[in-house]
């Protein structure tokens, strides 16, 4: 243990999205960003995470219905069959990039 931090045998991904979409949020909101950068990095990451997560496209519209409108069921399709097209590593290669194109930034600001 170190201060206070835990160290777990097993990280939850689903958290870990959680901790950084609501960064990718605040981001956003508290330094006025104009462009859309970090809501790409996120919905990049997300959709890829998802991808993992179900084992078919129609499988997460069924279970994700009430919060995916029709313009956002067609964006889901398209990057669904974009990533159906891509091996694992292409699929990490695009995480990687994402993530590369994110600011610098310091431990403080993460935590």
């Amino acid at each position: 243990m170190l201060d206070g931090y835990f160290a777990e045998d097993q990280l939850d991904p689903g958290v870990l999205l959680e901790k950084f979409l609501s960064y990718c949020q605040n981001y956003n909101e508290d330094n006025e960003v104009d462009d859309y950068t970090y809501s790409y990095i996120a919905d990049t990451i997300a959709s890829i995470y998802y991808y993992r997560e179900y084992n078919s496209c129609e499988e997460f519209l069924v279970k994700n219905a009430d919060q995916v409108d029709k313009d956002r069921a067609e964006w889901v399709q398209y990057m669904w069959r974009t990533l159906d097209s891509m091996s694992d590593e292409q699929r990490a290669e695009v995480v990687i990039e994402s993530l590369a194109q994110m600011p610098e930034l310091s431990a403080e600001e993460v935590y």
